[in-house]
């Protein structure tokens, strides 16, 4: 039976314009941090007129200290480096962290500065893929065709909570490890202001949960671990952060994501979907 990772998440943490915060995971069991899919999650809080949603690009980083003593920052007079390394929309995996054992209680944190004049109060938080020392059994993916399965739409007030649940209507396989959520500010509370990057919301929300039909979570740590929801963002991602397996599903099991909406002044729309293979094959014509 193979084994799937899981994803292990700081709590979200409340940041001042111009100021930073430090973001901890703490591990809520034994097992390997991947370091070098480390992923930051920023985004303002209130939208109105904002340039964009996303503070990751262009922050830095003042610090991302393992089990309270090893520092991962290194160089000589005050180093900041980009926070963009650390984008779940990067384009490569420019700096490898490595693989770190944890036990619980063990923490690895982050420094995130926002040290431009012109930005907002923001929520931010960090997420990487875990493999947890007691492995969660999964099956293989199939090599075939696929449908493609997803949730009714979410509407998430702002600074709210809401869950968007997938129901399977057949038998299957679901491919956990191909999740794509999509996340959009709904405009009418504000239409017609100036307004910025309002194609993608996900730096405005993070995930709070992510439960399979066993009930058993695919999000880990201590103390309310919220995801950046780009780590699962379906069009601007450019990589997959973790191996989160596939489930065999009845017709009837759900797969339900919860999202935290950060943002004060605006509702969003959300909904996931992923690869669903059914236990009658798909069929498809061969190209010619």
């Amino acid at each position: 039976m193979p084994s799937r990772q899981l994803l292990i998440a700081s709590p979200k943490q409340a940041g001042s314009a111009g100021a930073g915060v430090t973001l901890t995971m703490t591990a809520s069991e034994a097992g390997i941090v991947r370091l070098d899919t480390l992923c930051i999650g920023a985004g303002q809080k209130t939208k109105a007129n904002a340039s964009t949603n996303d503070l990751v690009p262009w922050g830095n980083v003042s610090s991302i200290l393992v089990y309270n003593a090893i520092e991962l920052v290194r160089g000589r007079n005050t180093p900041v480096p980009p926070s963009g390394s650390f984008s779940a929309y990067r384009g490569m995996n420019a700096i490898r962290l490595g693989d770190w054992s944890v036990a619980p209680g063990d923490t690895i944190a982050v420094s995130f500065n926002d040290d431009g004049d012109n930005t907002r109060d923001y929520e931010a938080q960090i997420g990487a893929a875990f493999t947890p020392k007691n492995m969660r059994g999964g099956v293989l993916e199939p090599d075939g065709p696929c449908t493609y399965a997803g949730s009714p739409v979410a509407d998430i007030a702002a600074d709210s909570q809401g869950t968007c649940t997938l129901t399977f209507d057949e038998d299957g396989i679901f491919a956990l490890s191909s999740i794509q959520s999509r996340i959009f500010l709904d405009l009418a509370a504000i239409a017609g202001v100036t307004s910025g990057q309002w194609s993608d919301a996900s730096a405005a929300c993070a995930i709070t949960a992510i439960t399979l039909p066993s009930g058993n979570a695919v999000l880990v740590g201590q103390n309310t671990p919220a995801l950046p929801s780009q780590m699962l963002a379906a069009a601007e991602r450019k990589m997959t952060f973790s191996k989160l397996g596939a489930i065999s599903v009845s017709a009837g099991d759900t797969v339900a994501v919860t999202y935290d909406n950060n943002a004060t002044d605006e509702g969003v729309v959300a909904s996931f979907g992923g690869r669903f293979y059914p236990a009658s094959p798909v069929t498809s014509a061969s190209r010619c």
